[in-house]
């Protein structure tokens, strides 16, 4: 098998391991084993554990939120009303956190081992947090909106978007409440009876 192949093989050997059995528990032999090769293989490779598990964990769940960042909060120019831009932008991160549920957990379960990338994933939600809020800040100045920080409604959309994506089968539902219940918070009261007019019809 060629190089970069036996690198791939063995990364996606090693997501699972790290994914089912956590950090601690998995080792360069274990996986060494499961694919099929010595262990001095594997850290040929990778030189280490830690390296491994930063390559096969880490860098993947860290550059898909480059990708977040770098898409923005911007959907389909379809979509003009505020709640459903909202909706869209909070559901496709939900169904991120889905996919990449294993992932996360492994790496979130193992961070206090790896406190630089735990600085560089709070960097990045920062990042993130900062990017949508920019998008909806000029709303609170509005009639239909009373004064409301936009960084802790982003907070507050994506903390639930992730927990929409870990713990529901559709989280489609889930992100809908979601947004009802951020966009009676952010409105005035005349918002509010506008916004309840748009959902009944």
């Amino acid at each position: 098998m060629p190089a970069e192949q036996r690198r791939l093989a063995l990364l996606d050997i090693a997501r699972h391991e790290f994914s089912s059995h956590g950090y601690r528990a998995t080792t360069t032999l274990g996986i060494a084993e499961r694919a099929g090769v010595s262990e001095g293989l594997v850290l040929k490779h990778f030189g280490s554990k830690d390296e491994l598990f930063r390559a096969a964990v880490a860098d993947p769940l860290l550059d898909m939120l480059r990708e977040q960042i770098a898409r923005g909060p911007d959907v389909s120019p379809a979509v003009q009303d505020e709640a459903d831009r909202l909706e869209e932008f909070l559901a496709r991160f939900a169904r991120l956190v889905q996919e990449e549920a294993p992932l996360l957990l492994a790496l979130l379960g193992n961070l206090k081992d790896f406190p630089d990338v735990g600085a560089e994933l709070a960097a990045l939600v920062k990042q993130l947090v900062d990017g949508v809020a920019g998008t909806i800040e000029t709303r609170a100045g509005r009639a239909e909106y009373r004064a409301f920080d936009s960084s802790v409604a982003t907070y507050a959309g994506l903390a639930a978007a992730s927990i929409g994506g870990l713990v529901a089968a559709d989280p489609d539902d889930f992100i809908r409440e979601v947004v009802d219940l951020i966009m009676v918070g952010v409105l005035s009261p005349s918002g509010r009876r506008k916004y309840r007019s748009r959902t009944l019809s």
